[in-house]
């Protein structure tokens, strides 16, 4: 499948954290030999001044008393059994080894570091590390030099691991002045699957506490490396023994007055197990005395958490942290989760937590949450390599991150909660699987800060149409990248795989969710919720994006909404960044509304200050707008701020009309200030357009379904742009407007600008010829007025297909809202003059009016019809009821046709206005398209209804303006037909609309008929 790779704007994924521990290497040794029967130099049973060095190449190694040397313990057993008892260095290393067989101890203490290697030799067919006793690394403190000088454990083994409490502070209450790093792997050779359990007495675990607390041990470095920490491997690829933590306390990497440590358990393909309460990194907080003026608090450093499983289950309040306090120095502090499913359940559900600033130092090193499939780390150490002393841990990405398949799964149960949150500066979640689901309860996913802080959850791999991330869950679904404080700006989130799947059910208020619109989603990248600060951005794209039906959804990248903020903003053409952008590259069909199914976008200025931004949509299905305030809003809510903008693009994009109990409303909007700019709106390929539902630049007054503007314009301040189906049309001023009908109108001709006399002519006309009175009735957007340079303009912009006329008016479908009137400055063949085009506006104003009084179909009322029949009876009989003569005048009254060479060769009827010797009735001569027929036909272009309504609209036209003109070509002869004192009926019907009459009278005497 082809398809579109967007880039991750801004994202910079790092390597995991790196460890590097340290220690001083070992004294020259004396070589001793194993205790037994004819050895001549045993070890000493007795403290040794010195290094003691062991090479036993065949048979057992017991030694039945305690070992205790100034310097380094190497002992090593190449076939036999290595079994000890209490073995300590001082002040230097430990290094056991069994090469093909088992090593058994009681307490290990080392003023360094310390190794235990059991059964990794080629050959070897068992194995097992059997500490039974605590053991204790960095005794004495007695290294010097620089803070990476610790020691570390390092046990690995053939198949278990077994031992009691391991300390790397020595034997100091919270640790000394060193730390180190633990690392036991255990069943590397054989093939066993057995369960390695941390805080119970098993075959294979620490019967105890694992500890590399520390107080200053941990350093102050933010980036590059940590000191301390537990990394913890039970088998070897394919393995399924699993790890099980018993209880939280078990595992502490904690430093007091320097840097927390890391903590990695890899549980390879089985279960790993953890209990309620916190595994804890996070960094700590000193507090010097306390209640005195004096006081002073300091906060350190987090370190991090690695979890590696195919399946990881944790208990009713399991919390995985790695956190530090706002005011901790920046660091890279994070939590990397690999593995297919994550198990969560209980009212307080799984949390998951690296909050704190990241690094903001180029390169961007963030602090971050990672979450991705079984096998896309593969973590790696020098310990492998058995080296103890230069202990080098890194988690590089298995191929790049967004690419790796594979499934991962928060499968919590139906109300527990899930909390993700990696809230600070430079901080980053990325996420990553194919698919990648979430079912459960409530799920929150924050990044709040101010700086670099952000979200990005996705796939870049192959994809097969059928999958990529959904949400199932029974609670609000909230992704949010806000800004937190005062002055925060909101981040970043970016969601982009194959299908997206959308279904949740909010059942708790949420102080994120306004009273008045619930939603059960929220995706949300705002200014803080108090105070300053400027909206962020958000980015949704996906082969498909399915809102399930019973579910509601809503898309914020808002500023501060209840301070001053901006919204991002760049031009619909431009690659952006814009403040929000769903994009679906396949046929899912998006709806936006209030009800269940439908989404809702915004990205609005600022409550007291701050312009608004820009928002795109494109689908290659359906787009369909409901009956909703600001469904998709892009709006200045500050007086002086600027209207955002509003793109929407699908092969079809329609629009829900009102009724009578829920009117239309303003569904997209994109508002200026009164003070400020209006918007932008652009909607392509939309076809039957329910202009009701669509078109509206003022959003002063009424309920219309789109604003983008002012309807008066502040000085030098733009009116809306309108891009319907790729025309643009730009709110412009009215010339010498007075406040009234029309304050503006829509310029498609020259949409940049300069206008032209013809631009203007429209609006400037009906403000100059149409009375106070009237265009106070008419409101100040009833009636919308466009320009356009052509009828194929026209059609293009508003999906329509009206031919052979200069301008068209219609009323939007179920005569409940907004008229439009479009004027065209050109018909096939030529232009028109600027008078024509003058007049046209008057005629279309006076359909427009027809259609405000509710009289559209009062041309085919009977009391229209009542008059126009006279009016016709009048053109074609005298009084006496012969026939009225075309081009004579009878008793003083003019001849219809007089002055009007197609039909009169002076006061004779010209031939061919005969049929079969006989004069045609002059209704016929003047419904022939050659003279006036185009006004005078009973059949109504667009309502299909019988009746004479371009015979009104001319009439009105001519009353309100023909006669202060000479004639125009365009309306010659009907204009003709009224200075020569016809259907007067009519005309005293247009006369009482142009003096504000919302009903013409009754009945009228017209002509000279009895």
């Amino acid at each position: 499948m082809k398809r579109s790779i967007r880039r991750w704007l801004g994202l910079a994924i790092v390597p995991a954290a790196l460890a590097l521990f340290g220690a001083v290497a070992p004294a020259q040794a004396t070589t001793f030999e194993c205790p037994g029967p004819g050895v001549s130099n045993p070890i000493p049973n007795t403290p040794f001044q010195g290094s003691i060095e062991v090479n036993q190449a065949s048979g057992d190694c017991t030694i039945d008393y305690d070992v205790e040397a100034t310097g380094t313990i190497d002992i090593n057993v190449q076939n036999g059994v290595l079994n000890a008892k209490k073995i300590t260095s001082t002040t230097s290393a430990i290094l056991l080894t069994a090469e093909r067989n088992n090593v058994t101890t009681l307490d290990l203490t080392a003023g360094t570091f310390l190794r235990v290697l059991s059964g990794l030799t080629n050959g070897a067919t068992t194995g097992d590390i059997d500490i039974q006793g605590p053991l204790v690394i960095n005794a004495t403190e007695v290294q010097s030099g620089p803070p990476t000088t610790h020691g570390n454990v390092l046990l690995r083994a053939y198949g278990n691991v077994k031992t009691k409490d391991i300390s790397t502070g020595g034997n100091k209450p919270g640790g000394g002045t060193k730390t180190g790093g633990v690392q036991i792997d255990a069943h590397l050779l054989s093939g066993q699957n057995v369960l390695f359990t941390i805080g119970a007495d098993t075959a294979n675990g620490v019967n105890g506490t694992i500890s590399t607390e520390t107080v200053t041990g941990g350093g102050t470095t933010g980036t590059g490396t940590i000191l301390g920490g537990v990394r913890i491997t039970n088998g070897v690829a394919g393995s399924t023994g699993g790890i099980t933590l018993v209880k939280m306390n078990k595992i502490k990497v904690q430093a007091s007055e320097s840097r927390s440590g890391w903590i990695q358990l890899n549980a390879r393909d089985g279960v790993l197990t953890l209990p309620a309460n916190k595994l804890n990194a996070d960094g700590m907080t000193k507090v010097e005395n306390p209640g005195q003026p004096n006081e002073m608090t300091t906060h350190y450093m987090a370190g991090a958490i690695f979890l590696a499983a195919k399946t990881i289950e944790t208990e009713d309040g399991t919390v995985i942290s790695a956190s530090q306090d706002p005011m901790a120095s920046g660091s890279v502090h994070q939590v990397v989760i690999a593995a297919e499913e994550i198990k969560f359940k209980g009212a307080d559900g799984l949390k998951i937590k690296a909050d704190g600033n990241g690094v903001s130092q180029a390169p961007f090193l963030p602090a971050t949450v990672y979450v991705l499939p079984k096998g896309g780390i593969n973590p790696t150490s020098t310990g492998d390599q058995n080296n103890v002393t230069n202990l080098l841990w890194t988690l590089p990405f298995n191929g790049q991150f967004f690419q790796f398949p594979g499934k991962v799964f928060f499968n919590g149960d139906a109300s527990a909660p899930l909390l993700i949150s990696n809230d600070g500066n430079h901080t980053q979640t990325a996420m990553t699987g194919y698919p990648f689901d979430f079912k459960g309860g409530k799920v929150t996913i924050t990044a709040l800060g101010n700086l670099n802080h952000q979200i990005v959850m996705g796939y870049f791999g192959a994809y097969d149409g059928t999958k990529g991330l959904s949400f199932d869950n029974t609670g609000l679904v909230k992704i949010k990248a806000s800004g937190k404080n005062n002055g925060d700006a909101g981040g970043r989130i970016q969601i982009q795989t194959d299908v997206i799947s959308l279904k949740a059910i909010a059942v708790d208020p949420d102080p994120d969710m306004p009273p008045n619109d619930p939603r059960d989603i929220l995706i949300k990248a705002d200014g803080p919720s108090t105070g300053d600060g400027n909206g962020g951005e958000v980015i949704v794209i996906g082969t498909q994006v399915n809102l399930d039906p019973v579910s509601k959804a809503r898309i914020t990248a808002d500023g501060a909404p209840n301070g001053t903020g901006n919204a991002i903003v760049n031009p619909l053409s431009s690659p952006g960044p814009h403040a929000v952008r769903l994009q679906v590259t396949g046929n899912s069909n998006l709806t936006f509304g209030a009800g269940a199914g439908r989404f809702k976008i915004t990205a609005t200025g600022g409550l007291t200050g701050g312009n608004a931004g820009s928002i795109k949509v494109s689908t290659a299905g359906s787009i369909h707008v409901r009956n909703t305030f600001s469904a998709i809003d892009a709006s200045a809510v500050e007086d002086s701020a600027n209207g955002g903008q509003i793109e929407l693009l699908s092969p079809s994009v329609t629009f829900q009309e009102g009724n009578n109990n829920n009117p239309t409303q303003v569904a997209l909007n994109a508002a200026g200030g009164a003070n400020g700019d209006g918007g932008v709106i652009s909607l392509s390929f939309a076809p039957n357009f329910d202009v009701n539902a669509v078109l509206d630049a003022s959003p002063t007054e009424g309920t219309p379904a789109i604003v983008a503007a002012q309807a008066q314009l502040a000085p030098g301040k733009k009116g809306a742009r309108v891009i319907l189906n790729n025309v643009p049309c730009q709110e412009m001023q009215t010339t010498d407007s007075d406040g009234l009908w029309p304050r503006t109108y829509y310029n498609c001709v020259h949409p940049d600008g300069p206008e032209s006399a013809e631009d203007k002519a429209p609006a400037q006309t009906i403000t100059s010829k149409l009375s106070v009175t009237l265009r106070q009735t008419a409101g100040i957007k009833a009636i919308n007025i466009y320009v356009f340079s052509d009828i194929d303009k026209h059609n293009q912009a508003f999906a329509r297909s009206v031919s052979n006329v200069a301008a068209e008016t219609w009323q939007a479908r179920g005569n409940k809202g907004l008229i439009y009137e479009s004027v065209f400055e050109n018909i096939p063949g030529r232009a028109l003059t600027l008078a024509e085009i003058q007049e046209t506006a008057i005629h279309e104003a006076g359909h427009g009016f027809d259609h405000l009084f509710k009289q559209s179909n009062g041309s085919a009322s009977q009391r229209y019809s009542t008059w126009i029949q006279s009016d016709l009876i009048d053109l074609d009989f005298l009084s006496n009821g012969s026939a009225r003569p075309a081009c004579t005048d009878v008793s003083g009254r003019a001849a219809p046709f007089k002055n009007m060479p197609q039909v009169c060769n002076g006061t004779t009827l010209r031939p061919e206005w005969f049929s079969n010797g006989v004069p045609m009735s002059n209704s016929t001569i003047l419904e022939n398209d050659a003279i006036a027929g185009a006004f005078f036909k009973a059949k109504l272009n667009d309502e299909q209804q019988t009746g004479f309504s371009e015979a009104y609209a001319q009439a009105f036209a001519y009353e309100a303006f023909a006669p202060l003109t000479t004639f125009n070509d365009l309306f010659r002869n009907p204009d003709q037909v009224f200075t020569n004192s016809y259907f007067p009926c009519i005309r005293t019907w247009a006369v009482s609309i142009k003096n504000n009459a919302v009903n013409p009278p009754a009945n009228a005497v017209c002509g000279d008929q009895p």
